[in-house]
This record gives C-alpha cells, structure tokens and sequence, in this order.
C-alpha cells in the first residue's frame, strides 16, 4: 500500500475490487490493511472506518469483526 498518513478515518466507497476478470469483495486481508491505516502517528488514537453505502458499511463490518487469516510459515 505504502500509505502512511495522519488520518482519523478510512471510508471505503466500495468493498468489490475488478480483477482483470470479475468484480468480487476484497480480500479479508486487504480490508484489514486498508483499515488500518486510520489512527496512525499517534495524533488518533483510535481509527474509524466505515463504507459509503449500507451494503459496504455491513460488508466491512462483518470482515473487521473476523480475525485475519493466519500466515502460513514454513520451518527452516
């Protein structure tokens, strides 16, 4: 992403991302690390996200409530 800004709040306007193939919602992942974006360089200390429509707003909602994914790691 490479996005570090001094922002309170991420509003997403969608939750569906074109592929090249088929529009589909984003990743659970990339959800996480967009949202976390808001609350950076300790001048907020909470974040707030939330999504332009009723159905992203839900959408978002119920991802942000899920834990991410676990990394898969291979052993040395």
């Amino acid at each position: 992403m490479g996005l570090n800004l001094p922002i309170e709040r991420v509003v997403f306007t969608t939750a569906r991302k074109y592929d090249g193939y088929e529009e589909d919602y984003l990743p659970r992942a990339l959800i996480h690390q967009i949202a976390g974006r808001a609350g950076r360089y300790g001048l907020h200390e909470a974040g707030r996200v939330c999504g332009l429509d009723g159905d992203t707003h839900w959408h978002l909602s119920s991802e942000l409530r899920k834990r991410p994914d676990a990394l898969h790691t291979s052993r040395f």
